[in-house]
């Protein structure tokens, strides 16, 4: 009897240990770091966070050039259809490889050449959120080279649903 209480609080400490050390990344972080890494303006970064339902990460190129990716899980498609609608407000829409896209520009007032980017889109419970800060006047990577590769590599983790726009 002695030796199967130890048995079991041993099974039940190894659970729990395992619970919270799971050497196992989300799916959502594993996608970013490929992003992150496929990317070829991002020289300086923090790596990713990882947050409750949101998955990003910050980087830089030079002192003109930074980009934020975003990544937000919603409990429900609808939530994230209305979090995606308030992000675009009246910006007309897109299809992108079957779902609802749309990108913002604007130029700074004291460069012209700076250019702010947002786009953003929403495949099922996700809203991918990207910002973009560059100089045109340089190479940069914009925000849909790095939708392209979020994509690819979402659909390669089988994170994202297929898309319905045309």
């Amino acid at each position: 009897m002695k030796r199967n209480l130890v048995l079991a609080g041993l099974v039940l400490t190894t659970l729990v240990a395992c619970r919270f050390s799971n050497p196992f990344k989300p799916v959502p972080e594993i996608i970013l770091a490929e992003v992150l890494q496929k990317s070829e303006s991002c020289r300086s970064s923090a790596g990713v966070e990882a947050g409750e339902d949101t998955y990003s990460f910050s980087c830089s190129n030079s002192a003109d050039t930074f980009y934020t990716v975003s990544m937000t899980r919603f409990n429900s498609q609808a939530g994230a259809q209305a979090q995606f609608e308030s992000n675009r407000g009246d910006t007309p829409v897109q299809c992108f490889h079957g779902y609802d896209l749309y990108e913002q520009f604007s130029t700074g007032t004291t460069n012209q050449f700076i250019v702010g980017e947002q786009t953003g889109w929403q495949a099922g419970r996700w809203v991918v959120s990207i910002q973009a800060s560059y100089d045109y006047g340089y190479f940069h990577y914009t925000s849909m080279g790095f939708s392209e590769v979020l994509y690819t590599s979402g659909v390669k983790h089988g994170l994202f649903p297929a898309g319905t726009c045309p």
